[in-house]
This record gives structure tokens, sequence and C-alpha cells, in this order.
């Protein structure tokens, strides 16, 4: 009885996440996703494989117009997702449709520990 009431309390104890647009400063080490745009595919096709449309990276330097960031996993438009040990890319900011970052969601957490519970 007891080990089946802390097993359904375990989701109420993990917080959620939602993704919003950035601001203008990224903090360095912060986990981002970018949206590549379609020129951004092109010329980024050598250092991160053809057609991949989006990042996901941690911010490593924020300046010159470029984002240098250390790669994760991409996205390709074919729907795979490669993994990536961390190599280092510069990502061109023009290249760049959307970068987002990843923020607490108070409302997402009460109302999942408020499911859980009932």
């Amino acid at each position: 009885m007891r080990l089946g009431r802390t097993l359904l309390l375990i989701p109420a104890l993990s917080a959620c996440y939602v993704y919003r647009p950035a601001g203008a400063a990224l903090p360095t080490g912060e986990q981002v996703p970018l949206t590549l745009t379609d020129s951004g595919t092109a010329l980024l096709s050598a250092e991160l494989g053809p057609s991949t449309e989006a990042i996901s990276a941690r911010m490593v330097q924020d300046a010159g117009g470029q984002y240098l960031v250390a790669v994760t996993s991409t996205r390709r438009r074919g729907g795979s997702e490669p993994d990536w040990a961390g190599e280092q890319v510069a990502v061109p900011q023009p290249l760049v449709a959307s970068i987002e970052r990843r923020s607490f969601s108070r409302t997402r957490t009460v109302l999942m520990g408020m499911a859980t519970v009932v």
C-alpha cells in the first residue's frame, strides 16, 4: 500500500517545462533548440549533414554574429534524429529561423501534480 502511494507521487515530483522564444542574450552553457532557415539547411549541410532543419545544442558562445554551439542532436527533414557527442559548430545568426529557451512551467507542473494526486 505504501509503495503504491509512493509510486503515484513520483510524477508529481517532476517539473514540467516549455520552450519559449529566446530573448536577446543567451547564457553560456544553456541547452537550446535552433531551427534553421532553408538557407541554413543548405549552407550548413557539410557540417551538420544533408537536410538538417533543427539543432539541439548547448550554447558555447554568442558573439560576432554567430552562435558557437556544442551539438547534442540534429533533426533532418526525413524525420531522422542522429545523436552527436557535443561537437562544436559555428552557426551564423542569419541562418537561424528561431531559437528557444527551456523554462519552468508552474501551471503545467501544478496541473500534473493535481492530476497525479486525484
